[in-house]
């Protein structure tokens, strides 16, 4: 269930789904926030169990991104993926009978061996990254935040949520859940048990939008998003798919200019990466963002070859060297010669130029 409602210039936005569901995945969240353009502040009223880990990753992104501040409020659980895409928001609270759950990323992978490492290097990555959010939010080193990525599932009350930095004020419940639960009973019922347990009675308590975000001002939208092939006596329907076509464009422009974005990044890297890690780095790029992308990249330490340590040793006595020709070379160190066909080619197809007259072949 996704539902806004606009009061002056703020808009409050209840989500209580599924990270993934088509209502809140990526796509559909980044759309949501455009719809929002022009808003002062934005409240999500959070209400859920976890989900996809990309899709999570991509709404963190939108939160940490987006020009207008957003703030989150826990409506009543707030688990697994959903525990750290919260991390961008300005500013988080939570109800008084609320629970946060975290634990570690996990996938799953179909292929050979290559492809589960990877997908098992590219959770790694990720782990990573969810510690150093949970680290800023709370103001705690990754030693400290590793203890709730350790595989198994953490849960904590509003009060425990609190007092470690999780979120930054308790607010009244917005509902009384079925039954009073503590962290052992949502220890044992499981994320989407504790989620079905509260839903019922905070959807019914949130309210159906109001008449004026149900009708359609026709004019503004048109001359707001530049659209064509409509007028403000189009359908409805006909304004709605032309504003679906605009920002499918935008998404496929946004699409195409983060790809474009991350093949430079991995290609100016100074480290000597092989094909699987392009694509584990790509991956993480299209998960995650540019900005972890470049972070993740200037934490690998360029390839130092053997030849190139060799040459690099062989420097200073290469100073010596200036003013040889190739009957010098052969004649005093021939095996430095031979090797610097492939240690300095240019050099060396130089002086067989000017030895022979022609280029080696």
């Amino acid at each position: 269930m996704v539902k806004v409602e606009k009061v002056g210039p703020k808009a409050i936005v209840w989500i209580y789904s599924y990270v993934g569901e088509i209502d809140f995945d990526g796509p559909a969240f980044q759309l949501l926030l455009d719809s929002l353009t022009g808003c002062d502040e934005i409240l999500i009223r959070l209400h859920t169990y976890g989900g996809s880990v990309f899709d999570g990753n991509l709404i963190y992104n939108a939160i940490g991104n987006n020009s207008t501040p957003i703030d989150i409020q826990i409506d009543g659980v707030c688990a697994s993926m959903g525990s750290i895409l919260i991390q961008k928001a300005r500013r988080i609270t939570i109800v008084a009978n609320g629970f946060l759950m975290i634990h570690t990323p996990s996938g799953y992978t179909e292929g050979d061996a290559a492809k589960h490492i990877a997908t098992a290097n590219l959770l790694q990555m990720m782990q990573d990254q969810f510690g150093g959010d949970l680290g800023t939010r709370t103001g705690k080193d990754k030693a400290y935040t590793a203890k709730w990525l350790d595989g198994q599932d953490h849960w904590l009350n509003a009060s425990e949520c609190l007092a470690e930095g999780l979120v930054d004020e308790i607010v009244q419940s917005v509902t009384e859940a079925p039954e009073e639960l503590t962290v052992e009973a949502v220890v044992a019922l499981g994320p989407k048990a504790v989620f079905q347990r509260f839903t019922a009675t905070l959807q019914a308590g949130t309210p159906t939008p109001t008449d004026n975000t149900k009708r359609m001002d026709k004019k503004k939208l048109i001359e707001k998003y530049a659209l064509q092939g409509v007028t403000a006596d189009s359908t409805d329907e006909q304004v709605e798919a032309a504003l679906d076509a605009h920002f499918k464009a935008l998404s496929d422009g946004a699409t195409k200019n983060t790809d474009e974005a991350i093949d430079a990044l991995i290609e100016s890297t100074d480290a000597d990466l092989t094909d699987e890690q392009k694509k584990q780095f790509t991956a993480v790029g299209k998960t995650m963002g540019v900005a972890t992308l470049k972070t993740m990249l200037s934490t690998v330490k360029p390839y130092a070859s053997v030849t190139a340590k060799l040459k690099d040793q062989q420097q200073p006595e290469a100073k010596t060297r200036e003013g040889w020709d190739w009957d010098k070379y052969q004649a005093e160190a021939s095996k430095e010669l031979e090797a610097m066909e492939k240690t300095d080619n240019k050099k060396f197809v130089a002086l067989f130029k000017a030895k022979y007259g022609t280029e080696p072949k």
